[in-house]
């Protein structure tokens, strides 16, 4: 994640034989990531969306699709943001302690702590203010501290 005092920000996508910078689409300040490629480019590289995790996996994950977690808080994101005419940090806060529709907690929700996986560490950055807030713990628990530059 790059993001500068003017408040340009970009996501360095980055695979061992290529590299995209992604921007917010036109009229987005917005960018997050749910552990998948975004673009079209860094795609082609990607496991196959529809690959399952196999018997050779640790077992909560066997025959689970690889992405089928990122799909899933990609879209939870996406749904959420578009709730939202001006984000806080607050607000912020609450969008990545989101447990999903149903208010369960899982590895497919924006606060991941399911079967397998689980959030170890919350940052949102907010570069004109040159200031990061930095939580060791999932979003719903969060401590957030503030380091500023």
């Amino acid at each position: 994640m790059l993001g500068d005092a003017d408040g340009d920000i970009a996501s360095l996508e980055l695979s061992s034989t290529r590299h995209r910078l992604r921007r917010p689409a036109d009229g987005e300040d917005e960018l997050y990531h749910t552990n998948a490629f975004s673009s079209s480019h860094m795609r082609e590289v990607q496991v196959p969306w529809d690959a399952v995790y196999t018997n050779d996996a640790p077992a909560p994950l066997r025959g689970r699709r690889l992405h089928q977690s990122s799909e899933s808080r990609d879209q939870r994101f996406r749904q959420l943001l578009a709730e939202v005419d001006v984000l806080d940090a607050n607000l912020l806060g609450a969008i990545m302690a989101d447990h999903g529709s149903d208010d369960t907690p899982s590895d497919d929700t924006p606060c991941v702590h399911g079967s397998y996986w689980f959030t170890t560490a919350c940052l949102q950055f907010f570069p004109r203010a040159r200031r990061i807030r930095v939580a060791y713990n999932t979003a719903c628990q969060a401590s957030f501290e503030d380091v500023e530059f």
